[in-house]
């Protein structure tokens, strides 16, 4: 802000990741800056594909589809959104962590190559990047983990889907319930010994409690 600067980025060191400053000085967080992304790109996109992570939030398939663009859901890992962004007919991909995928350039993440894609899709559009910021939707995520023994990961899940069975279930990657104003996504990690869960709500506590209650269920299972 001090500085007068339209933007500012800061690219970490595997050059994978990418995070927005605003105009204002506001320092974008993950989210913000997909949602940003997909803003500017789905006018110019009907027709086509993006692909994005189960964990994505509804409100990024809302926006692309009411513009006529596709949504392709892929697991979380970075081989598998890769993998999907290497298809005909993807334009874009991202991650929840900050990571973009140019498939017209490359198929793979690219901090420097995002930072120049969102730097020609402002130009074109003629808008700041806080302009931007104000009109896209607001999603509310909550992340965090639940120590799982490696014996008891698969009986975890097995008993999940069980528990689940006739709700809204997908199994893309992990198990991600629909609930009607949110979902909760459980998945266990590859490398270490406990489970993701991400929820997402119509408001921050929502989105807590769903987090707070699988979190629970999760614990009890394996006591």
């Amino acid at each position: 802000k001090a500085a007068d600067a339209d933007l500012r980025a800061v690219i970490d060191p595997s050059l994978d990741q990418l995070t927005l400053i605003h105009d204002s000085g506001k320092v974008l967080d993950d989210t913000q800056s997909l949602f940003c992304f997909l803003e500017l790109l789905s006018g110019t996109i009907q027709g086509e594909s993006v692909a994005l992570p189960v964990n994505a939030p509804k409100a990024a398939s809302t926006l692309l589809e009411s513009r006529g663009a596709k949504v392709h859901s892929t697991k979380t890992s970075a081989p598998a959104l890769m993998a999907e962004a290497d298809s005909a007919g993807v334009v874009f991909a991202a991650n929840m962590e900050g990571g973009v995928i140019l498939p017209g350039f490359m198929s793979a993440f690219d901090a420097s190559a995002g930072l120049l894609k969102m730097l020609d899709l402002l130009a074109s559009g003629g808008s700041s990047l806080s302009e931007v910021v104000a009109s896209v939707p607001q999603a509310h995520l909550v992340h965090e983990t639940v120590v799982t023994p490696w014996e008891q990961k698969g009986l975890v899940m097995r008993s999940l889907v069980e528990q689940t069975q006739g709700r809204d279930v997908e199994l893309i990657d992990g198990v991600k319930v629909n609930h009607d104003s949110g979902w909760a996504l459980l998945l266990p990690d590859p490398e270490e010994p406990v489970t993701h869960i991400w929820t997402e709500g119509e408001s921050a506590q929502a989105a807590k409690q769903l987090s707070q209650e699988y979190a629970r269920r999760l614990r009890q299972m394996v006591r």
